[in-house]
């Protein structure tokens, strides 16, 4: 059999000192500080994290960024489209018998033209 120190030095792992293990730094361990610095480290989680999140707020942004220009013309088309048709409103009634040429319409007016007309329809019904 072999003897206690002979097993001590096979179990020296290569190292430069046969049969003792003076050399060895046994204890000097990272601090706990030194495990918080992965500036170093490229596979960090945290860092890995970051990146995941900082990406899906990018793309959640952009995605709302694309809705709201979605909305903005969905919203100046149906602006540009009631302005037409206001527009064809105030030409009917500029073009109207019953106001005075050159005379803008004016709302009250326009309440009893409608009035008038509406009761005049009834009594044609």
């Amino acid at each position: 059999m072999a003897s206690r120190n002979h097993l001590d030095d096979d179990d020296d792992f290569g190292g430069d000192f046969s049969g003792t293990h003076n050399g060895r730094r046994s204890g000097n361990k990272r601090s706990f500080g030194d495990l918080e610095d992965d500036e170093d480290d490229l596979f960090s989680s945290k860092k890995g994290n970051s990146k995941v999140e900082e990406t899906t707020m990018i793309l959640s942004l952009r995605e709302s960024l694309d809705t709201c220009r979605n909305d903005l013309a969905t919203c100046q088309a149906e602006l540009e489209a009631e302005k037409l048709e206001i527009q064809k409103w105030h030409s009917a009634f500029e073009n109207s018998s019953f106001i005075p040429s050159g005379a803008s319409p004016e709302p009250k007016l326009v309440i009893n033209y409608l009035q008038t007309l509406k009761s005049s329809e009834e009594t044609l019904e």
